[in-house]
């Protein structure tokens, strides 16, 4: 059926109605053709009961397209010329009867706008139906007119009703349409996605309120009213843009940059907002990632290239006079910090290697027992007040991974396990044999590390927020970079409270490699 019809359904039921009211008659139909595309809307009946019209309007139908060429000269598709067996003809009046078992059926064609309808009725006795009561004819004509216009007028308005909705529902940017008291009316899916509020939730709640936005442009007065104020709002129709923080039902802050236009009422007062979201996070993280690292890198170059520099014009001051004791420990200080500064160039590039979507990887079998036990010895060698265990099932299977890397994960888990061990204690390396995976383990008796933290940690220069580790030296890549590389193998790592207090880090790495990220092969 045509939107059309669809909009003018009911005012036909009701006109069939006023026809057999108004002249008398046992039934009254209407069969409405649109001119522009020939098609027909289902028939409206009244006056007999539903199976006797449903067979009246059998027969009106199957005419119809007839009926249109031979009493108003219209042309549809279907039409067949001249074929109307046991129709009687009257083209000047433009009236046509056939004799049916519930007596004549009487048919008028009535052009209207962009249509033209078949007007039905079946005399109650003779001399009524279309005979008597002219100006009744006169006035249902008029009142198909409207009926026809209305129905029209609805389709347009459904045609546009549906436009937006579609346009609501493809836009990539929260939208949420707001009463004059700032309560929520609708929204599209995109803002149900960045607040994690379902519509049905969001309905009839204040929008401030509940998304708590920040900066609260948006408050209660002294009088308690929460009403959003006309001079934020301006005009109607001018649209103004806002930087807010807004929370999502987890709890969850985002950033946004929005755009509130006012919807004008009567006398230009305003009767809604719409306000549309565009999530700004990403981007927002990306500057406060450059202003971290910024302030990170400067600070942690600067204290390796002062301490070298000053040793260096020391020993170029008095390389002669000092003795081979205090000579060999400056140097050894050189040495040291000039091992950390090439350690912290490493992670920078490996950092953005990351960051430009891959990791350079060579793959190999890897004895995983034996990696352990080098990376133990590296680090046992330049800890004191440790003690390390290794405790590894004797059939581990090798894995196909990238030793160097591997290794480099391992000594990173090691190195945090000392230095956040700051009284010493047991380091447990331990390993489980699962049937898709191998998994590592490395447990301290350190500080440990909050349930909330857990997944931070493992962010770009993310660190504790703790006294022990503001003390210690580091720029918070380690761990970064460490899922960088295991995820590139298709495995996972994570950390969880040892057995006897402190951290365990554990990482998993496939037995059948398959890597989830993009991978670079040749030499490093």
């Amino acid at each position: 059926m045509d939107n059309g019809d669809m909009g003018a359904a009911g005012a036909l039921l009701d006109l069939a109605q006023i026809m057999v009211d108004a002249l008398e008659v046992q039934a009254g139909l209407i069969l409405l053709w649109h001119t522009e595309d020939w098609q027909v809307s289902r028939p409206a009946g009244a006056g007999l009961p539903p199976d006797d019209l449903e067979q009246l309007e059998t027969l009106l139908t199957t005419a119809a397209p007839d009926l249109l060429q031979t009493l108003a000269g219209a042309r549809p598709q279907a039409a067949r010329v001249g074929v109307l067996p046991g129709w009687r003809l009257d083209t000047a009046r433009q009236q046509a009867e056939l004799l049916t078992p519930w007596g004549p059926l009487q048919v008028r064609a009535v052009p209207v706008d962009g249509a033209v309808a078949l007007l039905a009725v079946v005399p109650a006795a003779a001399g009524s139906g279309w005979a008597v009561r002219p100006h009744v004819w006169r006035v249902l004509v008029r009142h198909l007119e409207l009926a026809v216009q209305s129905g029209q007028c609805r389709a347009r308005l459904a045609e546009q009703a549906h436009l937006l909705d579609t346009v609501l529902a493809q836009s990539a940017d929260g939208l949420l349409v707001l009463d004059a008291d700032g309560r929520v009316l609708r929204c599209n899916a995109a803002a149900e996605r960045l607040t994690g509020w379902h519509e049905a939730d969001l309905q009839g709640q204040r929008f401030v309120e509940l998304l708590r936005a920040q900066p609260m442009h948006w408050v209660a007065d002294s009088a308690g009213a929460n009403d959003m104020p006309p001079d934020l709002l301006g005009p109607p129709g001018e649209g103004r843009a806002l930087e807010l923080v807004l929370t999502t039902c987890a709890g969850q802050a985002f950033y946004t940059e929005a755009t509130v236009t006012p919807l004008g009422g009567p006398d230009h007062s305003v009767d809604g907002v719409v306000v549309s979201l565009h999530d700004v996070s990403a981007s927002r993280e990306a500057e406060e990632l450059q202003a971290t690292f910024l302030s990170v890198i400067s600070h942690e170059l600067q204290t390796p290239l002062a301490i070298i520099r000053g040793y260096a014009e020391l020993l170029a001051d008095g390389v002669d006079t000092l003795p081979p004791a205090r000579l060999r420990s400056k140097l050894a200080v050189i040495a040291e910090e000039s091992e950390r500064l090439s350690k912290m160039v490493a992670s920078l590039l490996d950092a953005s290697r990351i960051g430009a979507g891959g990791l350079e990887l060579m793959r190999e079998p890897v004895d995983i027992p034996r990696l352990v036990r080098r990376a133990v010895q590296k680090v046992e060698a330049i800890s004191t007040g440790h003690t390390f265990v290794i405790a590894l099932p004797a059939d581990l299977p090798p894995v196909l991974a990238d030793d160097a890397r591997v290794e480099q994960v391992l000594i990173n888990l090691l190195e945090n396990a000392v230095k956040y061990s700051p009284q010493g204690g047991q380091i447990l390396v331990t390993s489980d044999l699962l049937s898709d995976a191998v998994v590592v383990h490395v447990s301290d008796e350190g500080i440990g590390v909050p349930n909330a933290e857990r997944e931070r940690i493992f962010a770009r220069f993310a660190r504790l927020n703790s006294r022990v580790v503001r003390q210690l030296k580091g720029v918070g890549l380690g761990l970064f970079i460490a899922r960088a590389i295991i995820q590139a193998h298709g495995g996972r790592i994570w950390v969880d409270a040892a057995p006897g207090g402190g951290a365990q880090f554990s990482f998993s790495l496939p037995r059948q490699f398959n890597a989830p990220l993009p991978i670079v092969f040749g030499r490093r």
